[in-house]
């Protein structure tokens, strides 16, 4: 029985583990079933055991599919967190002969759920899969840790902890590989991330919990103004009453946590659509728009999640009490007359609500100015003392407040107006419409109770409907700022060919490595031709330099040639294939520029990491030991030994300080050490001393395969 039961089970783990042959019908399953994006086939993988190929492949497939995949770099403590919380992920496992992947679904508890070579999902221990992913780390360790526990004689049932914390004592800060997330691309659709994300089921959740909310608590008022109306108080309505009361209680906390689930789940998604659209908005825009304006759309995207959020919330809550009120006042005397005037004040409300929104956006345009401006002038601070009279700094300063106040008074009246007199002008207009239905003969007492509950229903939601409205003014003027990143965040690279997979990159130097032609360049607000009818071939090998004066277009190619601009018109190759084919990302990792100094940038981090950037992260120590090499060579050994903590010092803003020249070779390294078969420093070698700048210049011309050196005349 037992031999039968481990065989099931082996069979079992062989249908957890698929061949890398196989990868790409398994892609295409998850992609199809669990992402039901596009149904794209991905490429084939063939190339047996090499990871560069593996992770190359990767980056095709998930193209084609439609996937974002984000390979992970993990240590050996925290792969427990990655497989609890990674899913869906691919894990390869090389703990047998031939590599094979892994592909966790979902995880709960101590269990992984994972894709099955039958398409069938298998839930597995989550130690089994860690064992497999970490055999090869532990492999060697594992054989002294055993030794030892011998020779300590623990007992059997301590020696698995025992050995779990040795390992993690021995081997835990040791990096993993070969693991990618699955991820949906974030230049899907709004739409498409909230299906995914089921926000649009727990919306409407939270709409019926709120209805059903409201209906027991109508029908408790309704069960104990029943009972005190008819002069009689029975202990079967009280217990009635006491159980509603009782019910409404789960309820409220139902809807207070599928509030906070839709506000964090939105929120992430809102914050991660701007992240990635500020990654992709046009470098000349930003150029155009300046810090000062950059800045103002920070604070407007705070406020848009904020504001939304809040405002959506309470204008759900308004909305359904609005009905509510208005059923309950058809009860009431003058049934449908109230229901129609409650209608009627909603309408009015909502005319106030568009006459506050013009004034705030207003004032918003005005707030947004001064922002801008006071950021230009810090920036621009050196430049007004020597060129501007003291006595004239603050003259545009003043208007600017001047015109901002009184924008500011008129909204503030407007607001305290819309605030006071909605909810309460309600309160004052029902009674005086109801004052003849109340002193009528025929008025019964139960009539009345209805009628003035229902006004005070509709009170308390009109309450909440100008507070909702007013986050709700705030949030669209927020979107008119933003909107342009939310654009930008619909950015998606066309997807690189599967042929790029099996193409063969290692072309003879006869061949052309970059082709451009007939290539013109103009901004997207018009004017000159900065590039016109531009023809240009770089072989591989080619040593070439880019000399004009200023405002020739140099530095434009350049950032052409980098893809960090599209031509206007014409052709671009790469090895014999065009940019669309490749794709900007991977057009990139194939041509790198050290872009000129003031465009270039020491990010607050570790030495290690601006050399590394353009690199995988963590690095590997032959990575840093590559990086300190290129260091030394260009010169800044002696910077690295003065540093306390070598090349993982802290550098930038907060960290340690670097003169002109060290920041120069810090970017030359910087591209180098991408190792792209084209290199394009543009200015680069401007900031360095002759001396220097002849053994700088050797070495690069030494290292890379082709070169464009950008220069004036």
């Amino acid at each position: 029985m037992n031999s039968r039961k481990s065989k099931t089970q082996s069979t079992i783990d062989e249908r957890c583990l698929w061949p890398l042959a196989s990868l790409e019908q398994a892609l295409s399953y998850i992609a199809q079933n669990l992402f039901h994006t596009r149904a794209d086939h991905a490429p084939k993988f063939e190339g047996g055991d090499d990871r560069d190929m593996l992770r190359e492949w990767f980056d095709s497939a998930a193209e084609a599919l439609g996937l974002k995949t984000e390979p992970m770099m993990v240590q050996y403590a925290q792969v427990d967190e990655l497989l609890r919380k990674g899913a869906p992920a691919l894990f390869i496992i090389r703990s047998a002969d031939a590599p094979r992947a892994c592909i966790v679904l979902s995880s709960k508890g101590e269990k992984v759920h994972l894709l099955g070579t039958d398409y069938k999902t298998y839930a597995r221990p989550r130690a089994w899969l860690r064992s497999l992913y970490c055999f090869s780390l532990e492999k060697e360790a594992a054989k002294e840790i055993d030794e030892l526990l011998e020779q300590a004689h623990l007992a059997e049932r301590n020696k698995p902890q025992a050995r779990e914390q040795l390992l993690r004592q021995r081997i835990g800060d040791a990096w993993l590989g070969d693991c990618w997330l699955l991820r949906q691309p974030i230049s899907d659709s709004l739409w498409r991330h909230v299906q995914k994300l089921g926000l649009h089921w727990r919306m409407i959740s939270l709409v019926l919990l709120h209805i059903f909310y409201y209906v027991l608590w109508l029908g408790s008022w309704w069960l104990i103004g029943k009972s005190v109306l008819q002069g009689r108080v029975e202990q079967t309505w009280l217990l009635a009453w006491g159980l509603i009361l009782l019910t409404m209680i789960p309820a409220r906390m139902l809807i207070r946590w599928l509030q906070g689930v839709l506000s964090v789940s939105a929120g992430s998604l809102l914050k991660q659509k701007l992240c990635y659209g500020a990654l992709h908005l046009d470098p000349d825009d930003i150029r155009q728009r300046g810090v000062g304006q950059l800045l103002g759309s920070v604070i407007e995207s705070e406020q848009l999640e904020t504001l939304s959020i809040n405002g959506g919330f309470v204008g759900l809550l308004a909305v359904i009490e609005l009905f509510m009120a208005a059923f309950v006042l058809s009860l009431g005397l003058a049934g449908g007359l109230m229901a129609l005037a409650l209608c009627l004040w909603t309408v009015l409300t909502f005319f106030f609500s568009w006459r506050y929104y013009k004034r705030r956006k207003q004032w918003s345009g005005k707030r947004l100015l001064l922002t801008h401006n006071l950021v230009e002038r810090m920036v621009g601070h050196r430049t007004r003392r020597l060129q501007e009279q003291k006595s004239h700094w603050h003259e545009d300063e003043d208007k600017e407040l001047a015109a901002y106040t009184d924008s500011s008074a008129k909204m503030d009246r407007l607001a305290a107006l819309f605030v006071a007199l909605v909810a309460r002008g309600w309160v004052v207009a029902a009674l005086v419409f109801l004052s003849p239905f109340l002193v009528a003969v025929s008025t019964s007492t139960a009539s009345i109770a209805v009628s003035i509950g229902g006004i005070l229903l509709a009170f308390r939601a009109l309450q909440k409907l100008t507070f909702s409205l007013n986050n709700i003014a705030g949030a669209a003027i927020s979107w008119q700022y933003v909107s342009e990143l939310i654009k930008a965040s619909g950015y998606s690279e066309e997807s690189a060919a599967s042929v790029l997979h099996s193409a063969n990159h290692d072309h003879e130097k006869s061949q052309h490595l970059v082709r451009l032609t007939n290539v013109d360049f103009q901004y997207q607000n018009g004017g000159r031709y900065i590039l016109r009818q531009n023809s240009l071939s770089i072989k591989s090998g080619d040593r070439i330099l880019l000399q004009g004066p200023s405002g020739s277009g140099k530095s434009t190619l350049a950032s052409i040639l980098t893809a960090l601009r599209k031509p206007t018109s014409g052709l671009m190759f790469l090895n014999g294939l065009d940019d669309k084919t490749w794709g900007a990302r991977k057009w990139r990792q194939h041509i790198v520029a050290a872009p000129q100094f003031h465009e270039n940038r020491v990010l607050t981090g570790s030495f290690a990491f601006n050399l590394l950037m353009g690199r995988d992260w963590p690095p590997t120590q032959s990575d840093l030991q590559e990086a300190e090499e290129v260091c030394r060579a260009l010169g800044l050994g002696t910077l690295l030994d003065e540093m306390p903590a070598g090349i993982m010092q802290m550098v930038g803003e907060t960290g340690w300080q670097m003169s002109h020249g060290e920041k120069s070779r810090l970017y030359i390294a910087r591209a180098l050490l991408q190792n792209a078969p084209l290199v394009i420093f543009d200015e680069s070698f401007a900031a360095l001393d002759p001396e220097t700048l002849l053994g700088v210049f050797k070495y690069v011309d030494q290292k890379v395969n082709s070169l464009m050196v950008v220069a004036h005349v």
